[in-house]
């Protein structure tokens, strides 16, 4: 066994040469360091938060069934001995609408609660006072955001399918570091949150007892009285920090996945480091070997030093991991999470933390140190030392042609989510097994038309072919990386994709506006040039059939695929069926004593017929306008522009505007697309990493060879190309490989995905080829260093070198 001071003199004597692998441990244990921290705090903000949220509470009065609470129910409640101060609660989703005085793009979603008396409103108020009838308080960030004043008027409703009420805002409250910072908060006087939500009961009493009540004697005459369920305040926190800490627990778990993305692609780098190292100081360990030290010394000494570097890149990682818990905060704040909670940097933090990057440089070294030990000293003593190109085994190609195949015979299964992660995983270490067998063939297929620039550049061709295991084990961590986040990118313009058909067909309109719509409305908007279709929606009955108002654009729009006919030929004395119907084209309806021939038969369910709007207005005039569907004469923006300040008029209508509710939609995707690559952008920055650190060792290596091509008349300018030159070609063949394997699972998920809705796979060319820029250019940047080191060595020194 090598003794510390050798080991430590060794790794100090390499120092230069392990820095890029430390760098991989120091990002690998910072992200690890961050996730901890990140999601401890948000633990701990959760407890706070929770806690606050039933200030004032000593218990809380569930029903047992689906039914709620009457205000008889909480009169009983408050006569009870014992008894403080008792106050129903209501609580659910609701929206943000347009008024007069303030626009909101679209129905603004997020929380609408009653606002309990004190002592149990758990938002402080910023200003203002609390709501009572017909009045409301939103929180302080949202009244920003709009504009809102106390004394202006607040449209909101409960959810979409709810009329809007307008309400006086009299206050502001505070909802940051609360589980509800991520969207709007409107709080509204008991009554009227009841009436909001269509309900005459309450979800739940909040209960306050008397100083000195005893709170078990509370429970059991509350559970007697009212026959419901009771828990204290301590059961109530408990029971809503267990559902809290299951989302979190999800989070943490999609963070790690992450974190096991990075540790892997360091694992890689480390691996290949030593692999290289250890060839060029093969004559020291002949040296070594020749003066006794055995093998197992030998190899228990180069463990010993990663032990070193992984030790001090882990103490490193950990100062690190608070700035990238910084940035993990960012992006889950940027997908919504709302979390709150400050830095908690716990014990188990450190102790996991530095662990992982200590066992990981180790066992990454463990076989590169085995193989250099294989080295005889009689062949370690040759001129030069490098590493030896060892054939590509029988044993691996084997393997790597199992987990190929393993990959494809997987396309067998059902289409599923995991089928796509045993595909994506077997894909990924298939190509990582058969790496030096086609990737040395994949580089001099890339780089031949690059050879044409000059001798240089055929030189930088064959050199980033030259060691084929040497090349492979660089590109894989690419490959990793750009897989991922290729399968993600072309997953999410997929989804995207497949929004839009949903979107095209279920809102075929570019606005929509729902409630009883006064004709004055509809004269107004009729008459505004910006818009092409209003169509004034009817329905009702004439012989039993239900008859609904149409608009032919707007009925070729939302089917796009009839069973019979073309629902956009709809016109004055014709129909459109649907298939429940059971009438075929060319047939005659008749409704109201007209008859109308059928020029179409759509998949909608529900045996209906359509007929044009003025059909519709003429055969049953005293039936209301239930709503209109609109679409824009030109561009959605002007078209807003007239539709928004017309119905904000009204502010019993709701108004949708359907390209802000596809944006919407999408938004969170886009969210998930940015965080998912800002996350893998920290495995990418190992795998650069990788590249900059192989160029730097090869730079060592190859210290001769550069001297005699300086004295054979190539340039500094010849021999920083040729540096450049290879690191590009690497990283466009583990970037193209990447984008293959990448599309392939974004392939699958798709597959896996159709029965959910209309997707269809579609590729972002454009952000793929921009990808693929972006991993050269940086390829570009890995190479200035190790090139630099060349180019400042003299020729006679390059000469001398080994």
């Amino acid at each position: 066994m090598p003794k510390l001071p050798t080991a430590f003199r060794l790794a100090w004597a390499h120092a230069l040469r392990q820095t890029l692998s430390a760098l991989a441990v120091i990002i690998g244990v910072a992200f690890i360091a961050g996730t901890f921290i990140v999601t401890d705090g948000a633990r701990d903000g959760m407890n706070t938060q929770t806690a606050g949220l039933y200030r004032g509470t000593t218990a809380v009065v569930f029903p047992e069934g689906s039914e709620g609470f009457g205000p008889a129910a909480l009169d009983r409640v408050r006569a009870m001995p014992g008894v403080a101060a008792a106050e129903g609660s209501v609580f659910g989703p609701g929206a943000i609408r347009s008024t007069a005085s303030q626009e909101v793009a679209l129905p603004e979603i997020g929380w609408l609660s009653a606002v309990q008396s004190l002592p149990f409103q758990p938002f402080d108020l910023v200003a203002g006072r609390l709501p009572g009838p017909g009045e409301a308080v939103i929180d302080a960030r949202t009244a920003e955001r709009y504009g809102y004043r106390l004394g202006t008027e607040l449209a909101a409703s409960a959810g979409d399918n709810r009329p809007t009420v307008s309400y006086s805002l009299v206050g502001t409250i505070d909802t940051e570091g609360t589980r509800f910072a991520d969207r709007p908060m409107v709080g509204l006087a008991p009554d009227d949150a009841r009436e909001a939500f269509g309900d005459e009961d309450f979800g739940r009493i909040m209960v306050a007892a008397t100083p000195g009540t005893d709170t078990a004697a509370l429970v059991t005459a509350l559970r007697a009285g009212l026959g419901a369920e009771v828990l204290t305040h301590d059961e109530v926190v408990a029971l809503e920090l267990a559902d809290a800490y299951r989302n979190l627990d999800l989070i943490r778990a999609g963070l790690f996945l992450f974190v096991l993305i990075a540790v892997l692609t360091a694992g890689f780098v480390i691996a290949n480091t030593f692999t290289i190292v250890l060839a060029q100081r093969s004559r020291q360990i002949a040296l070594l070997r020749l003066v006794g030290s055995s093998r197992a010394q030998i190899f228990w000494g180069v463990l010993l030093e990663a032990g070193l570097v992984g030790g001090a890149a882990s103490l490193a990682g950990l100062l690190a991991g608070v700035a990238v818990a910084a940035g993990l905060r960012a992006v889950l704040d940027g997908l919504g999470s709302g979390f709150g909670g400050g830095f908690v940097v716990e014990p188990r933090t450190l102790a996991v933390a530095f662990a992982t990057g200590v066992l990981v440089t180790v066992a990454a070294a463990a076989l590169p140190a085995w193989r250099g030990t294989r080295v005889p000293p009689v062949t370690a003593l040759a001129e030069t030392a490098t590493e030896v190109a060892r054939p590509i085994g029988w044993v691996r190609v084997a393997v790597g042609a199992v987990l190929l195949g393993g990959a494809l015979a997987s396309l067998l299964l059902p289409a599923s989510i995991p089928q796509v992660a045993l595909i994506g995983i077997l894909g990924f270490f298939g190509l990582v097994a058969l790496g030096p067998a086609y990737i040395p063939f994949l580089a001099r297929a890339v780089g031949w038309p690059l050879a044409r620039l000059g001798g240089w550049a055929k030189l930088a061709v064959a050199y980033s072919a030259r060691n084929r295991r040497r090349v492979a084990a660089t590109t894989t961590t690419l490959v990793l990386c750009v897989s991922l986040v290729s399968a993600v990118m072309i997953g999410a313009e997929s989804i995207e994709g497949g929004v839009d058909a949903e979107m095209a067909t279920s809102f075929p309109a570019d606005f929509t506006v729902t409630g009883e719509v006064p004709a004055e409305l509809i004269a107004v908007l009729d008459a505004d040039p910006r818009l092409d279709t209003v169509l004034a929606q009817r329905t009702g009955e004439l012989d039993g059939t239900v008859v609904l108002a149409a608009d032919p654009a707007i009925l070729a729009r939302a089917n796009p695929d009839p069973k019979e006919g073309d629902p956009g030929s709809l016109r004055a004395g014709t129909a459109v069926v649907t298939g429940d119907f059971g009438a075929s084209v060319g047939e005659r309806l008749t409704l109201g004593g007209e008859d109308f021939e059928i020029v179409a038969v759509i998949g909608e369910p529900g045996p209906f017929a359509m007929v044009t709007a003025a059909d519709a207005e003429r055969l049953f005039p005293e039936v209301a306008v239930s709503g209109l569907m609109i679409t824009a004469a030109g561009s959605v923006e002007d078209a807003a522009g007239a539709v928004r300040p017309a119905v904000a008029a009204y502010p019993s209508l709701s108004l949708t505007d359907v390209d802000a509710f596809r944006d919407a939609r999408t938004q969170g995707i886009d969210r998930l697309l940015a965080a998912v690559i800002a996350l893998l952008a920290l495995a990418a920055l190992i795998a650069l990493v990788g590249i900059a650190n192989t160029l730097s060792l090869s730079v060592v290596e190859r210290t001769r060879e550069h001297g005699v091509l300086r004295a054979l008349g190539v340039g500094r300018r010849g021999l920083r190309g040729m540096l450049a030159l290879e690191a590009v070609l690497v990283a466009v063949v583990g970037g193209a490989l990447g984008l293959g394997l990448g599309t392939w699972v974004a392939w699958a998920a798709v597959e896996a995905l159709k029965a959910e809705g209309p997707i269809t796979l579609t590729v972002p060319v454009g952000r793929v080829l921009a990808l693929l820029g972006v991993v050269a250019l940086a390829a570009l940047a890995a190479s200035v260093l190790p090139a630099r080191r060349a180019v400042r060595q003299s020729v006679t020194a390059s000469l001398a070198g080994e």
